[in-house]
């Protein structure tokens, strides 16, 4: 139907004209267009100069929608991640847990919160998810969100039209959510948003749609959201740094992964695959680690999780000089000068895991789960209001 029409009737915003007249050419240049059904696009213009010699003959305009774009450039940054659960290692009771009840859900569309300290692994867990999802051929994209400053986080997430601010590109720029329609966002430290911007987020959950810095014209966006944070989201709720209606919206499905050091039975499995990663980078012939290095490893506390191993391990290669075997000697000082509580102390303490949140579900059963109710029985337990708060994240209550 197009066919024989002038363009700037059918898409008036094309730039074709203005090139030949200004013999020049454009690329990336962001338009809109409203198609036969009445629906809004937005398109990404090229226009290159066809010529004689000397003598500019005509144009050629191409157009691309900013979302298959997108799409384009996420399945080729992530064609080589093939994150799936079975990738995650790990053979404790814990960890197969928390495998089993994520592989669960990765089909629904349901907001997930994965919650643990830092380095246990929340990315790679969303992830998985994401691969084993009905969106695992769209994209994953991931927004860290305690890393980009309160100033542009805002325009990252929901993108902004041309001209909004000083610096703003003039053709405008799409935001991560759009990026990431059909597939996953990640919203990495979400205890880190800023209180303006949890509005926003909040908004994109409730109502599916996002607008432009600059524009008030709303556009659909299909996404799952899956966020993690190390921080007690109770706590901040408390001290008034995190919305509660954020909160329960983002935990419709909770997800907690246990630390290293409640799942050492893990740490042999884990520290045999980070060898052989680290060997193969450094092109060292590391075959393994001596018996007295893996008990000091064992009996260290790793505040750092598995995060803190690799780089423990990659240290020891290095200097692993006169044999292929990872000895006491090549560990870094940090380790064996910090050993923590003894392998059949830890296991106990594994053990009493379920003890003490059976104990605490009893409490919250008999007191409530109010604020006052909470207070009363970090008292009975002789123990902090925020100390609690820890307690019932780590055991999801």
């Amino acid at each position: 139907k197009a066919l024989n029409h002038h363009i700037q009737d059918i898409i008036p915003d094309s730039v074709l004209l203005s090139a030949i007249e200004n013999e020049k050419e454009y690329s990336e240049i962001s338009i809109d267009f409203v198609n036969s059904e009445g629906v809004t696009l937005h398109l990404i213009t090229n226009v290159s100069l066809v010529k004689q010699g000397d003598k500019i003959l005509g144009a050629v305009e191409s157009f691309n929608t900013d979302e298959s774009l997108f799409r384009i450039a996420s399945r080729l940054l992530n064609s080589d991640d093939n994150t799936s659960f079975s990738n995650i290692i790990g053979e404790s009771t814990a960890i197969k847990r928390v495998k089993f009840n994520a592989n669960a859900i990765a089909k629904s569309p349901s907001t997930v919160l994965i919650t643990g300290e830092s380095g246990t692994g929340k990315e790679l867990f969303a992830r998985a998810i994401h691969s084993a999802s009905l969106r695992s051929s769209m994209p994953f994209v991931t927004v860290n969100c305690g890393a980009i400053p309160d100033t542009l986080i805002e325009s990252e997430l929901f993108g902004y039209e041309g001209g909004t601010f000083t610096g703003a590109k003039t053709s405008g720029k799409p935001g991560l959510f759009e990026m990431a329609n059909e597939g996953t966002i990640f919203l990495d430290e979400i205890g880190d948003m800023p209180l303006n911007l949890q509005v926003k987020i909040l908004r994109v959950l409730q109502e599916k749609t996002i607008s432009h810095i600059g524009s008030s014209k709303e556009i659909p966006v299909n996404v799952r959201v899956i966020a993690a944070t190390n921080k007690n989201l109770q706590e901040k709720i408390e001290l008034g740094t995190f919305r509660e209606d954020l909160y329960y919206r983002l935990n419709v499905i909770p997800i907690f992964i246990p630390p290293l050091r409640e799942r050492v039975e893990d740490l042999p499995l884990i520290v045999n695959f980070i060898c052989d990663k680290y060997a193969n980078i450094l092109n060292r012939n590391i075959e393994g680690i001596s018996e007295n290095a893996l008990k000091t490893l064992c009996n260290y506390p790793w505040p750092g999780n598995v995060r803190e191993l690799e780089n423990a391990i990659e240290y020891a290669i290095n200097y692993t000089f006169d044999c292929n075997v990872i000895g006491i000697d090549s560990l870094p000082g940090w380790v064996l000068n910090k050993p923590n509580l003894g392998r059949e102390q830890k296991i106990e303490i594994n053990e009493n895991y379920g003890n003490e949140k059976i104990r605490l579900q009893r409490l919250l059963d008999k007191k409530g789960t109010t604020t006052a109710a909470k207070k009363e029985i970090a008292n009975d337990l002789g123990i902090s209001l925020a100390t609690l708060y820890r307690k019932l994240n780590k055991y999801g209550l």
